[in-house]
């Protein structure tokens, strides 16, 4: 047919939840969904899609691996959208408090401690009922909010 879109397409879709009520071993349930996915890749399945972790409540601490291998129990990942606009120097700052906060909260050195900031267009962004402003334009932007939403923020600061 040459048409692509009217192909019908396959899938496969994992959460990686492990609840107690079902609890299995993390190596057998990890090592199971990875034999899917090859399974799958090798039987003309198109597509895979898994869930992000940082959406998932109850992750195993057995289920993150650095090279093949479980993360120590110490790793700790942290995640997090920033708004474009920053420096280097600014992000840099915010990235080693981000790590001592976590270190400090945690116990883990801070080498176990890995960050991933991602920073996102201001249009991507909507607080207050608004699309977020660019970097530069915070004040503009607090001029047009409602004047309960003004105060509140007045008195956090």
């Amino acid at each position: 047919m040459g048409d692509d879109s009217r192909r019908l397409h396959f899938g496969l879709w994992y959460d990686f939840r492990n609840p107690p009520q079902w609890r299995q071993s993390p190596d057998r349930l990890y090592r199971e969904i990875l034999d899917q996915i090859v399974w799958g890749e090798n039987n003309g399945f198109d597509d895979v899609w898994l869930s992000e972790h940082h959406f998932i409540e109850e992750v195993d601490a057995h289920a993150h691996y650095i090279r093949g291998n479980h993360a120590p129990e110490e790793q700790s990942w942290r995640r997090g959208d920033i708004r474009s606009g920053r420096t280097e120097a600014v992000t840099r700052n915010m990235l080693g408090r981000i790590v001592r906060d976590v270190a400090a909260a945690t116990g883990s050195p801070e080498e176990y401690v890995w960050v991933y900031l991602c920073d996102l267009p201001a249009f991507h962004i909507i607080e207050y009922g608004q699309v977020m402003c660019p970097p530069g334009e915070e004040d503009a932007r607090f001029a047009t909010l409602p004047n309960k939403i003004k105060e509140g923020l007045q008195a956090a600061t």
